[in-house]
């Protein structure tokens, strides 16, 4: 449990190890609180938690701070099952561990699930990019109309156009001309226009000249152009003369998005054609539109509407919208768009929205002109070198600082200064606690504890004032880094083993104290006259005599915020790291000690509130106080009867060693106190119930039931819920655990040094042992984990004297196939794993070797943990050579209902209790879904009544009596032990896989199927089944 309580630990302290924050904690008992919780569900969520209280001061706002992270958690991974708030701010580890292992196991699936997103993401993206670039390249456009806009408009038939860019500067009206078709499918002007021509097949244009497009206006050129005569076609260039290519008019819309780089010089031309783009861009009206009819002798001009353009991907031509939907090859597609009124609203404000924005980017470039402009006006040789130097050490600077080495110098100088000034203030705060507080306390009231807590103190004081005096030395010379710290504080280290012993006073000085002030009004009022000293800033005594258990775990976050900002080069952090080891273990050993003292100080109170008779709860200094709760004892734990379930209110107390019962109804709860507490403060109590652990077996019994059961007596213990029950049963489960290790390790030394070995069952090898497996101690179906896949698999386990044999299944075994694995449980300590897929799962481990096993309900899980733990203590090395450290034999039953309280209690009918244990012993081995109430002694099963009148005509032999022996239950006890062998040989599990062995495979029925059948198919299939009679002496 501590190894992967560390692993937890160090998960928690690497998620924060690269935040200027450092947050780390030192056992799970820092996450009671709910804030690291927080933290953690933050840094994994990316998102806050409402209603966080940062510094909870009391157990309802901790439950708050663990149901914010929890709801937060859930809100992003969804359902976390089996985490419980009260437990985690009790301090229960196992469920502290659960909650962490949900976490992180949650977060790393979300992980993996937004990467696979953002790749879909990102190849969705990219294939819309490379439609839109072929889209925004394409200067021609095919208009495809419906039948009815033909027959509306007879000129707007299925037609190409070619958008080409306007030269500037060009003013009045268009030329009016036909352009014939170029070889690439564009019509263009001379001066740019728009043009629109009717497809026409079979049009050889293969011999015309390209045209050229209007080049820009010269004076000459502007003399020239009033002699031209704008009714005559102009003359075609020659075709050897090249020209440039009209720019389209997505590549304005482009442009006007992606502002390009502003730069230093020609500012008013790159203004004056930005105006011109941006008017072109959003110029209502265009080209006009000529349609060629090719057919005819004379080409006629016609015109049509103005055609528009609403946006890069939209334009209104006669009246109509139409939007470019996609690319085929060189050109862009277009259809109508008919849009409803709100929908039609909404583009309209989308354009709007798209003008105005270019236009405040047009503006915006034009403020920037301006004061770039004046920048550069103003500028002058002299200002320009100082400017160039200045920004060269601003860069310069910024540079150095980024680097870690320089950051960490930052960090280890505020540090170096905190650890001064915080030292100070401690040992001032020292001085008047033994002055001002402890001194006149002891003058008030001669008290040798108080006496022996001022030795202490003084101790502290005379150690920590050399620390100072060291801190102090480095600020008088100008030290702030600290240089040689470290070695001064690796030396104080090696005196705060004298916190011990104060720490040990501490809590017996306080409640000492606290004691005397509630009992005593003139010690209470001295203590308020105490606290009204100025010196003291009107702090309590309690407030003052704390300060030296929260220094240290201070040291050791001084140390770990130095070393992480110190480069691993540097001659310091060899003697900060072994300073952080010492002030580690002693911090570690100091809280295990607070930790030891507070367990035994609450072990004293409880038993001062008792009322026992030859037993004593603090007579043991090792026994420790582990959980208390409430619940309902429901029968008579010494004449136990399953038809008698009367139920009493008890308080449970457990203890490391042992179990107390106290009757007990559950108080109201008060404030934050702890109801167990409420209930003790309220009186003396009787206690008549002891169970030790160690001689009792605890039994699952379904839901949220469970039996204590030893030689003496039978508790059936009825918890609040299910999931309290399964946590107080793994608590029972670590006291077990905690005992039994140690008898592991010593008997694994004690067989390295004499090389002696426990597997008693394996002296023999298998052909040999198999005429073991016909009488084994305990036996059911369970799975198996295999350790390289953790994949979970079905097997048959069989436990024989120490050693656990794995089979495939039951027909393995009757088939004498040897075991695929075996384990030799006294070599190994068994528990129940804290988090597994499976609920009822037990893990035998020893070092580096582990076992996984589940059973098929909590009740079975129960059942082999008490087996395998009498065979621990039987077949243990230690425990058998040992006479001092022995442990006492579980025991192994379990009160059924179905066997008759009038049956007079003999070897039979613990014969029998002992093979109903096994699980499937107590569903009928035919129907497999009714309870047993009778066996059948020649084919060895169990079978219920209905089941049992088909049994009754199979081939038996007659029995000495006279009858058939398919008998009841209460008529088996009159039989020897010996008639009843083929029980135990046999059973349901190896008796199912006996008989069905013959029967091929898709002839045997499944469970489903039995259920539906009849009374006369049932008793076909008992036929078919027990088709032969098995031989008296069954060895596998």
């Amino acid at each position: 449990m501590e190894d992967r309580t560390q692993v937890y630990i160090d998960w928690v302290n690497s998620l924060f190890s690269s935040n200027k924050e450092d947050i780390t904690i030192n056992s799970l008992d820092d996450l009671s609180d709910g804030t690291i919780f927080i933290q953690i569900v933050e840094k994994l969520t990316h998102q806050r938690v409402r209603n966080a209280i940062l510094s909870p001061e009391n157990r309802k706002q901790k439950i708050q701070n663990i149901e914010s992270s929890l709801e937060l958690a859930q809100k992003k991974f969804g359902e976390l099952h089996g985490v419980e708030v009260e437990p985690i701010v009790d301090g229960d580890p196992l469920l502290t561990c659960a909650y962490l292992e949900a976490i992180k196991t949650s977060s790393e699936a979300e992980v993996k699930r937004t990467k696979v997103m953002m790749r879909n993401t990102i190849v969705k993206r990219e294939m819309i990019q490379k439609q839109s670039a072929k889209i925004s390249t394409n200067t021609n456009f095919t208009f495809k109309t419906s039948n009815t806009s033909t027959q509306t408009n007879s000129k707007m038939g299925d037609m190409r156009i070619s958008i080409a860019k306007r030269p500037s500067g060009m003013k009045g009206p268009p030329k009016k001309h036909v352009v014939p078709q170029s070889p690439l499918g564009l019509a263009s002007s001379a001066s740019g226009a728009l043009m629109v021509e009717k497809s026409v097949p079979n049009l050889n244009t293969s011999n015309l000249p390209p045209v050229a497009p209007e080049r820009p206006k010269t004076p000459k050129a502007k003399a020239e152009m009033k002699d031209i005569d704008l009714n005559k076609p102009p003359t075609l260039p020659s075709p050897r003369k090249s020209h440039k290519v009209g720019i389209s008019f997505h590549d304005l819309s482009r442009d006007s998005v992606n502002a390009p780089p502003v730069p230093k010089r020609s500012y008013k031309h790159r203004k004056d054609r930005l105006e011109r783009e941006v008017r072109e861009f959003t110029s209502s009206e265009m080209e006009e539109v000529v349609v060629v009819d090719v057919q005819k002798e004379n080409s006629e001009v016609v015109k049509t509407e103005d055609i528009k353009r609403i946006n890069d991907k939209v334009f209104q031509v006669n009246g109509k919208l139409w939007e470019v939907k996609e690319a085929q090859g060189d050109e862009n597609v277009m259809v109508e768009l008919n849009l409803a009124p709100k929908v039609l609203k909404e583009f309209v404000v989308a354009c709007a929205r798209q003008i105005l924005t270019e236009f405040t980017y047009s503006e915006q470039l034009e403020k920037e002109d301006n004061v770039i402009e004046d920048l550069h006006n103003s500028m002058k040789d002299d200002f320009l070198n100082q400017t160039i130097i200045k920004i060269q050490s601003y860069v310069r600077g910024h540079n150095v600082r980024r680097f870690p080495e320089v950051q960490g110098m930052a960090i280890r100088k505020f540090t170096m200064k905190e650890i001064t000034s915080s030292e100070e203030l401690y040992v001032s705060n020292l001085i008047l606690l033994k002055d001002f507080y402890l001194q006149k306390l002891v003058e008030y009231k001669d008290e040798e504890l108080i006496k022996n807590t001022m030795k202490d103190l003084e101790m502290i004081i005379k150690y920590n004032q050399t620390l100072l005096n060291a801190l102090l030395s480095f600020k008088q010379a100008n030290n702030i880094y600290g240089n040689g710290f470290a070695k001064q504080f690796y030396q104080f280290t090696m005196f705060l083993k004298s916190y011990t012993t104060y720490i040990n006073h501490q809590s017996l000085v306080s409640d000492d104290i606290f004691q005397k002030s509630q009992k005593n009004k003139n010690y209470g009022n001295k203590l308020k006259e105490l606290s009204m000293q100025p010196e003291v800033k009107n702090q309590t005594v309690f407030s003052y005599l704390i300060l030296p258990v929260q220094r240290i775990p201070r040291y050791e976050l001084f140390i770990k915020q130095l070393i992480k900002n110190i480069p691993s080069y540097h001659k310091e952090r060899q003697d900060l790291s072994r300073s952080l080891k010492a002030v580690s273990d002693i911090n570690k050993h100091l809280n295990e000690t607070r930790r030891i003292n507070e367990n035994i100080q609450r072990v004293q109170f409880i038993a001062s509130k008792l009322i026992t008779k030859k037993f004593d709860l603090a007579d043991d200094k090792y026994r420790r106080y582990i959980q208390g709760g409430f619940v309902k004892l429901q029968g008579h734990p010494q004449k136990f009867s399953l038809h008698d379930l009367t139920e009493r209110p008890h308080c449970i107390l457990l203890f490391s060693d042992v179990i107390l019962l106290i009757p007990a109804t559950k108080p109201q709860k008060v404030g934050d106190e702890n109801q167990v507490d409420t209930l003790l403060n309220s009186g003396k109590f009787k206690c008549k119930d002891i169970i030790p652990i160690y001689t009792t077996s605890m039994i699952d019994f379904g839901g949220n039931r469970c039996f204590f059961i030893n030689k003496e007596s039978t508790y059936l213990i009825a918890f609040e819920t299910a999931d309290e029950k399964k946590r107080w049963m793994n608590l029972e489960d670590d006291c077990l655990v905690n005992k039994y290790a140690s008898l592991v390790s010593k008997g694994a030394e004690l067989r390295k040094q004499t090389g002696m070995s426990c597997e008693l069952t394996n002296a023999v090898n298998f052909d040999e042992k198999i005429k073991l497996f016909s009488k084994p101690d305990f036996e059911s179906e369970a799975y198996y984990r295999d350790n390289q896949t953790g994949m979970w698999n079905i097997c048959y386990l069989v436990l024989i004297g120490s050693i656990i044999y794995v089979f495939d299944n039951a027909i393995s075994l009757v088939n004498k196939a040897p075991p695929i694995k075996q384990v030799d449980v006294t070599n190994f300590s068994l528990k129940s794993p804290v988090i597994s897929t499976k609920p009822s799962s037990f893990e035998i481990s020893f070092r580096y070797e582990e076992h996984t096993f589940a059973a098929k309900d909590d009740e079975a899980k129960t059942l082999w943990m008490v087996a395998l733990r009498i065979a621990f203590v039987k077949f243990n090395v230690w425990s058998a050579m040992s006479k001092t450290e022995t442990l006492p034999q579980l025991i192994m039953k379990e009160p059924l209902p179905f066997l008759i309280d009038e049956m007079r209690v003999n070897e039979v009918t613990t014969f029998l209790n002992n093979m109903l244990l096994v699980p499937e012993n107590r569903i009928c081995a035919d129907c497999l879904f009714r309870e047993v109430s009778t066996v059948d002694l020649d084919y060895g099963v169990f079978i219920c009544g209905p089941c049992s009148r088909s049994h009754i005509k199979l081939q038996h032999r007659t029995l000495k009596k006279g009858g058939v022996p398919v008998l009841l239950f209460k008529q088996v006890i009159d039989f020897p032990l010996k008639v009843l062998s083929k029980l135990q040989t046999l059973g349901n599990l190896r008796g199912n896989a006996y008989f069905l062995k013959s029967i091929p495979e898709n002839q045997i029925p499944a469970k489903e199927e039995l259920q539906k059948y009849t009374a006369s198919s049932m008793a076909q299939w008992i036929m078919k089944k027990y088709s032969f009679l098995p031989a008296d002496e069954i060895v596998y």
